[in-house]
């Protein structure tokens, strides 16, 4: 009948929904049975530290100059 009630009755839908209720995506399993059927990876690193590409995608600078006058002039 309050705020807060609907609040708290909302957080413990929530945390129902979240992770004790199982999911069709997960083979009908909670998603903290899932998880634990991870074995976890140490040798897969997070992040790769120099990127996953040689060179860049794209440049901030073109090699050609570019000032309002050579803009001006080509149109």
């Amino acid at each position: 009948s309050t705020l807060t009630q609907a609040r708290a009755q909302l957080a413990e839908w929530r945390v129902d929904y979240n992770g004790a209720r199982p999911h069709s995506a997960l083979a009908w399993q909670t998603p903290a049975a899932f998880s634990a059927s991870f074995a976890q990876r140490p040798d897969l690193p997070l992040r790769q530290g120099a990127g996953s590409t040689t060179d860049p995608a794209s440049t901030t600078r073109s090699k050609a100059k570019h000032n309002r006058q050579t803009e001006l002039r080509a149109g």
